[in-house]
């Protein structure tokens, strides 16, 4: 059964995917690698500003990947 969902980037709705349990969160690819590009520039913005250094932006990061791990 396909699930209709909201795309996190252009915000269209789409039928979802069974990916193996990942949840699809994109319609397409060019949604998905936009959304990963605005949020590699937004980090390195932060970075270059002076409002985040590289080793916390690094640090956040571990962290919420050990949360992801341990939820699954």
């Amino acid at each position: 059964m396909k699930k209709t969902k909201i795309c996190e980037t252009c915000f269209q709705t789409f039928e979802a995917k069974n990916n193996k349990g990942i949840e699809q969160r994109f319609c397409k690819d060019q949604c998905r690698n936009e959304f990963h590009s605005v949020g590699r520039k937004y980090f390195s913005m932060q970075i270059e500003t002076g409002e985040l250094d590289y080793l916390t932006a690094k640090n956040i990061l571990q962290k919420h990947l050990l949360n992801v791990k341990s939820i699954k």
